[in-house]
């Protein structure tokens, strides 16, 4: 229902959601990045804080990068 709501995910077709349920007093943030990972389809995955603020012209950047390094495995982003 929130997928169709709203106006920027309304169009995508490649969305995966996965429900996981909190089981003891620490929430499982771990577990939650290792989920989103292994479910992932694409080549590459960028995993962030909650408090990266990515600049306007990141994803320019990061191509960039991907082209320069090819036989790289990991680029760092710094904040």
């Amino acid at each position: 229902k929130f997928m169709s709501a709203s106006h920027i995910s309304r169009g995508r077709k490649n969305v995966a959601m996965h429900a996981v349920f909190k089981t003891g007093i620490y929430y499982p943030i771990n577990y939650l990045r290792n989920v989103a990972f292994n479910a992932s389809n694409t080549d590459f995955v960028l995993i962030a804080d909650v408090d990266f603020i990515p600049s306007k012209g990141l994803y320019k950047s990061l191509r960039a990068a991907i082209k320069e390094n090819q036989d790289e495995k990991v680029l760092v982003v710094s904040a």
